[in-house]
């Protein structure tokens, strides 16, 4: 399969099409991402290293624990073998997780060959690979032509030094199309064989949470589908701010103290507020609907709570 093949692209709009309808959604270019993101992650499951790939995030949030409540368009992992780095100077650690980077990108290279991404792993290239923290968190990013015409990237992001308080476990992931009619899935089996079997190790729903809350105050521009993941989190699991106040602290002390840019961005915005935010922003990513009045009470009472809580760690 080439995606960039006039006929493939014909399918694939078929298959949107078709989706949108089945799902109830008119983002046709998002449900041709998940399908990119799908096939990356099929092949990448096939890698020697796909065993120390712990996925997290959005994605896996959706695929692995809310059954799909919403598109995500990133793909982010951990390093499982926290060990190696235990004890290792910084040169250490840098050589290690390069060796680890160059593995990763060169399977990437073969990905994008295979089905006409396009990537270059060539480090000094922007447009393609980004690092951070010395080596410890690397970001890929591969471009693809959308059958909507739009120039359009997958990012691919490793974080090789993680504080994980959960175990991990291994899941299936919950394909989009398990819905699909028999009829849709014969019709379509080129697209739907890449959603069948994948099985990753992913955080425990908990560490997700934390790690949601980590990310509303360290990322460098607020992103509302991090309070919609956390909203849901809440409602269908056992996990709540509170309850978890002391993981999701610690988290935050650790990456500030790890990462240099996550400190500035922390310094800006330990003290947010609801009004900063627009929060139904993200609403086109939602595939399933939301209470907005308990939606907007939650977002107050755990702004409050954070503040709180910020306020004391940024004062200590």
């Amino acid at each position: 399969m080439n995606i960039n093949d006039e006929l493939h692209k014909e399918r694939v709009k078929e298959f949107c099409k078709s989706s949108g309808k089945l799902l109830g959604t008119k983002s046709e270019y998002l449900i041709e991402k998940d399908l990119y993101l799908t096939i990356i992650l099929k092949e990448l499951q096939n890698a020697k290293f796909h065993e120390n790939l712990v996925f997290k995030g959005g994605t896996c949030l959706a695929k692995a624990y809310l059954d799909y409540h919403r598109f995500s368009e990133d793909l982010d992992f951990t390093w499982k073998n926290q060990e190696i780095f235990k004890g290792k100077s910084m040169k250490q650690i840098r050589k290690l997780c390069s060796a680890s980077i160059n593995e990763i990108g060169n399977a990437l290279v073969e990905i994008s060959e295979k089905y006409g991404f396009d990537f270059k792993f060539e480090k000094n290239n922007w447009n393609y690979v980004h690092f951070k923290g010395s080596n410890k968190m690397v970001t890929f990013i591969m471009w693809f032509d959308s059958i909507q015409e739009r120039r359009s990237m997958i990012k691919i992001e490793i974080n090789f030094m993680e504080n994980l308080k959960f175990p991990i476990e291994k899941k299936r992931l919950n394909p989009l199309t398990s819905n699909f009619p028999n009829n849709e899935r014969i019709y379509f089996k080129e697209f739907l064989e890449f959603y069948d079997n994948l099985n990753y190790y992913v955080y425990d729903i908990r560490e997700i949470f934390c790690e949601k809350v980590r990310a509303v105050l360290t990322r460098k521009t607020v992103k509302v589908r991090d309070f919609l993941d956390l909203y849901l989190i809440s409602k269908n699991f056992d996990a709540d701010a509170d309850k978890l106040k002391n993981v999701w602290l610690e988290k935050i002390r650790f990456t500030i103290e790890t990462y240099e840019k996550y400190k500035e961005n922390f310094n800006v915005r330990w003290k947010l507020t609801k009004e900063e935010l627009n929060l139904y922003e993200a609403e086109y990513l939602l595939l399933v609907n939301i209470d907005k009045s308990n939606f907007e009470l939650f977002v107050t009472k755990f702004l409050n709570q954070l503040n709180d809580e910020t306020t004391a760690l940024f004062n200590n």
